[in-house]
């Protein structure tokens, strides 16, 4: 038996490296548990049902012309009554093929059977080699030039800020940055 939680990640119809991982391990029974819900992305609701139930929903090609195509076709505020009929058809179908594989709870009926969500906020302190290294990084030429503007960077915000966070975890996720 094989349990991903996390299963949101296995996202890529046409495989991925964790697939392929996972799938080497022979597991016949499969088990995949997600909090967040899949939203209208069909290709990533194949890729799951395609993993945890080999060969369900048949090829990837053909579940698209059978199932994807005419579901999206149908959504579109353009689409005619027949798109919008056959759009329908096929999702009743999808959902009557899928759903024996399925188990659907939402937070209120989790919140019955588990216990009330505690959250602790601790402060941790830099070490003294944090706080020389994260000194320094925010007088760095390309910083200031972020923060204060008045120069070119080639920095952009979200990698200041990955760096940053990754330096206050710990030293050792900068290795290989």
């Amino acid at each position: 038996l094989l349990v991903c939680d996390e299963a949101h990640r296995l996202k890529k119809a046409g495989g991925n490296k964790t697939i392929s991982s996972l799938a080497a391990l022979g597991c016949g029974r499969r088990v995949l548990l997600t909090g967040t819900p899949i939203q209208n992305q069909l290709d990533e609701f194949y890729a799951m049902l395609d993993f945890s139930c080999p060969g369900l929903l048949g090829p990837l090609n053909r579940f698209n012309r059978i199932f994807s195509t005419p579901i999206q076709k149908s959504q579109d505020r353009l689409a005619s009554a027949g798109d919008v009929e056959v759009g329908r058809e096929r999702s009743a179908e999808l959902t009557r093929l899928t759903a024996p594989h399925l188990l659907r709870r939402s937070a209120e009926i989790n919140a019955k059977y588990l216990p009330p969500r505690a959250q602790y906020v601790v402060f941790c302190p830099l070490s003294p080699l944090q706080a020389s290294l994260y000194t320094g990084f925010l007088r760095t030429a390309e910083m200031v030039a972020m923060l204060y503007g008045g120069g070119s960077t080639t920095l952009l915000p979200l990698t200041a800020i990955t760096l940053l966070r990754k330096l206050c975890n710990s030293v050792d996720l900068l290795m290989g940055t």
